[in-house]
C-alpha cells in the first residue's frame, strides 16, 4: 500500500491555512496528526509542528467493514469529541474516511477542512466546512 504524497499545491494550502489561523488569533493547542506523510507534513507545513497519533492512520480497504469503521471513529473521537483546553483548540489533520466513519461529513476536496464542535455527550457536530481556496476570502 503506497502513501499518496503532499504536492506543491498541497504545501501551498497547508501554509496559507497556517497563516490565516495566525493571523486571524485563532488560539491553538494540540495539532495531531495521522502517521501518513501527507497529514504530518501538511501539519508540520501549516503549524510548525505535529503529534503522532497511530489511532488516526486509514485501513488499507477501499470498503470499511463495520468493525474498521468503528476502529476509526474510536481513533478520532478522543481529538473531535472532548473539548480542548480552555482558550485553545485542537487541529486534527486526518482523513476524510476517520471523519465519516464517526458520524461526520464527506469532505469533497483534498484539503477540505471541518470546523467540529464536541457537544458534551461524546459526539460532535460539524459548524462549518471551509474548502482549500476559501481561507483567502474568509481572511478578506
Amino acid at each position: 500500500w503506497t502513501q499518496r504524497q503532499v504536492n506543491g499545491a498541497g504545501f501551498r494550502d497547508a501554509r496559507r491555512i497556517g497563516k490565516f489561523i495566525y493571523t486571524q488569533k485563532i488560539p491553538v493547542g494540540r495539532v495531531v496528526a495521522s502517521p501518513f506523510c501527507r497529514t504530518w507534513e501538511s501539519a508540520n507545513m501549516a503549524f510548525g509542528r505535529h503529534e503522532r497519533i497511530d489511532a488516526l492512520k486509514i485501513l488499507p480497504a477501499k470498503d470499511y467493514s463495520p468493525e474498521e469503521n468503528a476502529v476509526m471513529k474510536a481513533g478520532l473521537l478522543p481529538f473531535v469529541a472532548t473539548a480542548p483546553a480552555a482558550g485553545t483548540n485542537v487541529v486534527v489533520m486526518a482523513h476524510d474516511d476517520n471523519l465519516t466513519a464517526a458520524g461526520g461529513p464527506l469532505l469533497e476536496v483534498q484539503g477540505e477542512a471541518a470546523v467540529i464542535k464536541p457537544d458534551g455527550k461524546g459526539g460532535f457536530t460539524t459548524v462549518a466546512r471551509i474548502k482549500p481556496d476559501q481561507w483567502t476570502l474568509l481572511a478578506k
